[in-house]
């Protein structure tokens, strides 16, 4: 997964999105049975897909990959640890809660560019919503 990832981050800088997200692709199905919908590593692989989407114009598939990007990241913040509150759990929630934002910003743009009103609506409610720090 991660070699894939790393590719595909390389790729995206260099703007061969199409490449790059082969290579995304090839680390979700490295990955497809062993991370769930509540592992951070596998949302910020749709982030990356959504990103790499984006940058191609490719709003509808952007959109699609943010929604599961930031479906798992909010899934993943909220069973991190399982009732467990120490310093490393309270850190990776505030890491979780990063990275939720910046994909709910770059989904909200998306969202925009594509003159869908009610779901960028949508994305600046839960923006709202989120907690604070």
């Amino acid at each position: 997964m991660g070699a894939n990832e790393s590719l595909g981050h390389v790729l995206v800088r260099q703007k061969r999105y199409s490449e790059a997200i082969g290579h995304y692709n090839r680390a979700l199905n490295a990955v497809g049975t062993t991370l769930t919908e509540r592992d951070a590593e596998l949302g910020r692989l749709y982030g990356d897909l959504a990103i790499a989407h984006h940058l191609m114009r490719d709003l509808d598939k952007a959109r699609e990959f943010y929604k599961k990007a930031e479906k798992i990241f909010q899934l993943a913040y909220v069973s991190i640890g399982d009732g467990d509150s120490d310093e490393f759990v309270e850190i990776m929630k505030q890491d979780y809660m990063k990275a939720l934002r910046n994909l709910l910003d770059y989904h909200l743009r998306a969202a925009q560019d594509a003159g869908a009103i009610s779901e960028a609506e949508e994305i600046r409610k839960l923006m709202k919503s989120l907690p604070s720090k």
